[in-house]
């Protein structure tokens, strides 16, 4: 590190950023600025990023004011190589010399492997962070994930938000090269109600104490924290629980500098709504909290999170109350008003709304759902008739008022409405768990009848969008089929259902007309789906070689998948595993260079010439009997491990036979022994794989 270091504060003034990108961007820009750093090899020392709705802002501690001096040495051609028969410098010499400003004369030798060679030694020196700032700035600006960009005034400049002030840093000295069209300075600004005035900066490492005095929290997660610790502390003076969702908070985090909570309420006649209802709309609409008693019932208060310290709060209550009361009364009329039909009779108007314009409408789509849900239901024992109510019934909500005015109310709104017909509970609640999980890691279907529903959907929609041809392309992936693969393999493997994918892929092929799906797109389907299956593994600490082992075998059914590769997990820990794997790995390397069609042949057992042949197929008989029963109970680890029994025997066999015998009878006799051994290996998994290339 040079003798000097500084902090360095680059702050960007602007219009209220977008809510949900104010934390990515401060982070985004912090990064940038230390990669930028780090390029140009200075150093620093310990890195904060701020983020309000007005600001983005980087200070970094302890950053070198000079990188330091760079040593370089470029090889050039051999020595031999460096003269001519005269002794005279070679034009490989001079043109090597010339390339990199210098003379044939002052160059040296350097000794290498390939021995000696011309070099060219240089220091390059270090940059500044006075030449460099404005160029890391610029660089990590361009770099922010902006979805969308404004322009404004007359200038061509383009950002998140119009800018209107820029601070930066290094010390106390500020530069005032152009950022984002501004001229930067050492002046920033306060909460726009409370201390409007300019505030200067007479040091970087002031800049959070001075905003905080002008009612400016600049730290995010000091801001959420401190908005957590008051809606807490407000829920409890109302004797109840209030519930504080993560991307919310997150969200009103984004929307504030001074966070104040303030409680209100609501008539309690709107609790006769369904719950969720009135939550998405005081969520949704108004970003307020909502609270529960002690029996997890929803009650009439909400809490709100001001971005003012207001003289009469009383007053800002009663507004956020009369705002709330018609977005309440929308809601009820809305229910009111759906309630007055049956959810059957809102079935027929899916025929007016298009799924895909190739796989036809919504209702073309609920009753392929229903085909595919009654076959699951075969398959898992559950109840065909519900099954198909549910699926046939499913995507009925779409048409409801309330589902238009609330889209997240998709499926709670059906369930709810099918209770009002009397609808089975099992179907109503198949109907909102259809669509679970909705996102990564949140909740599966909790009845076997909302199981069948949610994988029927999922696999109409992998079919039909593969069979037009709209595959999945880098990022995009209109129709979330990734995530609609992943809801399936969590379903079957987390809830343990044994279900053959190539079965019912297959089957919901069929259901399409003919010639509508391209070829081959029940493979495709297939191959998609369990390509999913090394991801979800990896989250679970399971190596992609233990998967290969069982996807070596071209099973489809992922429950079975899954108990085989939780068992080779296991076994792969034991010690026996390693030298079991290469044995494996040398059957495998073996069979791979036979033709079975000329060089097998079934086993005899009086051409065993060695004690070590007839070992190996005694072991495999007692070996193959033990795991008989094993493997049609899918009692796969204990079925490795009378696999185990062949490692020593195997040992043996390798280290006393000549598989390629020069006698051909008894070299395909012993490559069948050895064939069998595989086989048997196979019926759980190819642990050939454990041993690497």
């Amino acid at each position: 590190m040079s003798a000097v270091s500084k902090p360095l504060l680059i702050e960007i003034g602007t219009e209220e950023l977008p809510t949900s990108s104010v934390s990515v961007l401060g982070k985004a820009l912090l990064e940038g600025v230390c990669g930028g750093l780090k390029i140009r090899n200075l150093s620093f020392g310990k890195a904060l990023w701020y983020a309000s709705p007005r600001r983005l802002a980087a200070l970094i501690h302890d950053v070198e004011q000079v990188a330091p001096e760079k040593m370089i040495e470029i090889l050039g051609p051999p020595v031999a190589a460096a003269r001519d028969q005269n002794g005279e410098w070679s034009k490989a010499a001079i043109g090597f010399a010339k390339k990199h400003g210098s003379s044939p004369e002052n160059l040296t030798e350097k000794d290498t492997e390939k021995g000696p060679r011309l070099a060219f030694n240089s220091t390059i020196q270090g940059v500044s962070i006075e030449d460099s700032v404005t160029n890391i700035i610029n660089e990590s600006i361009g770099a922010l994930p902006i979805e969308k960009k404004m322009r404004w005034g007359a200038k061509q400049i383009s950002f998140a938000r119009p800018v209107h002030w820029a601070v930066v840093m290094y010390g106390s000295t500020v530069f005032h090269e152009p950022i984002l069209g501004v001229t930067p300075g050492n002046v920033t600004f306060g909460h726009p109600v409370h201390s409007p005035e300019p505030i200067p900066l007479s040091n970087p490492e002031e800049y959070e104490e001075l905003l905080e005095a002008a009612r400016v929290i600049a730290d995010f997660e000091k801001r959420k924290n401190s908005i957590q610790i008051q809606i807490q502390a407000a829920a409890k003076d109302m004797n109840a629980t209030a519930v504080v969702d993560e991307e919310l908070l997150c969200e009103v985090t984004g929307l504030c500098e001074w966070p104040v909570a303030l409680s209100g309420n609501f008539s309690s006649k709107f609790l006769s709504l369904p719950s969720e209802a009135l939550i998405l709309t005081m969520k949704t609409h108004q970003k307020y909290f909502h609270l529960l008693n002690s029996e997890r019932e929803l009650l009439p208060h909400f809490i709100t999170i001001c971005n003012i310290e207001s003289k009469n709060p009383e007053e800002v209550i009663r507004g956020n109350e009369r705002v709330i009361h018609p977005r309440l009364s929308d809601a009820a009329f809305f229910f009111d008003s759906d309630m007055n039909s049956s959810l059957e009779s809102k079935t027929s108007s899916l025929s007016q709304i298009i799924f895909q314009h190739r796989l036809g409408t919504l209702l073309d789509k609920v009753n392929r759902i229903d085909r595919n849900a009654r076959r699951i239901a075969k398959i898992l024992g559950a109840s065909e008739s519900e099954a198909s109510q549910s699926a046939l019934l499913c995507k009925s909500d779409l048409t409801s008022q309330m589902v238009l005015e609330f889209p997240d109310m998709q499926g709670i709104a059906g369930r709810h409405y099918a209770l009002n017909d009397d609808v089975s509970s099992s179907v109503a609640l198949a109907i909102e768990q259809h669509y679970w999980p909705i996102y990564a890691g949140s909740r599966l279907p909790e009845t076997d009848i909302g199981v069948c529903v949610a994988i029927a959907d999922r696999i109409d929609t992998l079919v039909g969008i593969f069979g037009v041809g709209m595959h999945p392309t880098g990022s995009k992936d209109p129709f979330a089929l990734r995530r609609a693969s992943l809801s399936i393999l969590r379903i079957l493997i987390e809830k343990a259902y044994f279900l053959d994918l190539r079965e019912l892929v297959d089957f919901a092929a069929e259901g399409f007309t003919s010639d509508l799906l391209d070829s081959g797109t029940s493979t495709a389907v297939l191959k998609y789906i369990i390509d999913r299956l090394p991801t979800y593994y990896d989250e679970n600490n399971i190596s992609v070689e233990i998967f290969r082992s069982v996807s070596a075998l071209g099973i489809y059914d992922p429950f079975d998948i899954d108990l085989r590769v939780k068992a080779v997990a296991h076994f792969s820990t034991l010690p026996i595993s390693e030298s079991l794997a290469v044995a494996n790995k040398r059957v495998t390397n073996i069979l791979s260079k036979v033709d079975e069609s000329n060089s097998l042949i079934e086993i005899n057992e009086d051409l065993f010439s060695t004690e070590f042949e007839v070992r190996l197929a005694a072991e495999l008989r007692l070996v193959r009997e033990a795991c008989s029963d094993l493997i049609l109970k899918k009692d796969y680890g204990a079925a490795l491990e009378q696999l185990s029994m062949l490692d020593a025997p195997l040992a043996d066999f390798f280290e006393h036979v000549m598989v390629n015998s020069e006698d051909s009878t008894l070299r395909a006799n012993r490559i069948s022994l050895l064939k069998s051994v595989h086989e048997q290996f196979l019926k759980v998994a190819d642990i050939s794989q454990l041993a690497g290339k």
